[in-house]
């Protein structure tokens, strides 16, 4: 547009003009052109979303934002590859503050992959359980795979001697991912242990022994000389004198065993004579 400006003064009453002459330039709304719509039937395969825009100042900002809103790249293309059916939005601003926006929706037509375990197993060290997974959802047939075995089947039989965990490994028709699983075997067990508090430890005495099992339902006492006793907390009276082998066996509430054998040294009685009259010279 024209702009006329007039000026006057006070003293002489004279006045000045001039004309400014202002171009704003008129630029075409910004267009874009993005990739259309996809519909895929597998998830997780990569692809690029493009974008193309004419109009504004140029000099384009680019923002690409997911499902959450989160800024996944300010180029004019994007590399994707969606899990499942979502949409990204690009938008496009110049220099000027213009900005244009759209939509591209991706579509997966086959339901999420999904596996479900057998529950957590608790049993005795080197006993043997069968594990399984379960698929569904996806595509078409499942394939398993265990990593510590190189089993391929749904179901596994394991003997730990500890607790572990075992993973598995599925995929469907489409072999674009992998869905892993685990399950933990939890093995249990008593902790035997006992001392002597006895002292001292002699033949014909009664001996007694504590017990220091952890976990503990159900105790088994051999003490090396054909003796045996069932309770917690045992005594034992040894006739003669030696070295003997004392086995503990504690059994847990599941039925787990585990053992301790202690060498227990059994010493000969002694005595002390202490005359309580005696004669002076020796004569008796």
């Amino acid at each position: 547009g024209e702009y006329y400006v007039e000026v006057t003064d006070n003293c002489l009453n004279q006045t000045a003009y001039d004309t400014v002459i202002v171009t704003v330039p008129e630029y075409e709304p910004i267009n874009l052109s993005a990739t259309p719509d996809i519909v895929v039937e597998c998830p997780n395969i990569g692809q690029y979303l493009n974008v193309e825009a004419v109009g504004g100042t140029g000099n384009y900002q680019y923002t690409w934002t997911n499902e959450e809103g989160t800024v996944v790249s300010s180029l004019d293309s994007v590399f994707i590859s969606p899990m499942a059916s979502t949409f990204f939005v690009i938008n496009i601003a110049d220099e000027c503050g213009t900005s244009a926006t759209d939509t591209i929706f991706y579509e997966v037509t086959s339901p999420p992959l999904e596996v479900t375990t057998s529950p957590t197993v608790y049993l005795c060290p080197g006993e043997s359980t069968l594990i399984s997974a379960l698929a569904f959802g996806g595509l078409g047939s499942y394939s398993y795979y265990w990593p510590h075995s190189g089993e391929t089947s749904n179901q596994v039989w394991v003997s730990p001697f500890s607790t572990s965990n075992y993973q598995v490994e599925v995929s469907d028709d489409c072999g674009t991912f992998s869905v892993f699983a685990s399950i933990q075997v939890v093995v249990v067990k008593p902790d035997a242990n006992f001392t002597v508090i006895s002292d001292p430890v002699t033949e014909n005495l009664p001996v007694s022994f504590q017990n220091l099992t952890t976990n503990g339902y159900a105790y088994q006492w051999f003490f090396g000389d054909g003796g045996y006793s069932d309770q917690i907390h045992s005594t034992h009276t040894y006739d003669t004198p030696g070295i003997y082998q004392v086995t503990l066996v504690a059994t847990d509430s599941k039925g787990c065993v585990d053992s301790i054998t202690i060498p227990v040294q059994i010493f000969r009685e002694f005595y002390i004579y202490i005359p309580n009259a005696f004669i002076p010279n020796g004569d008796r």
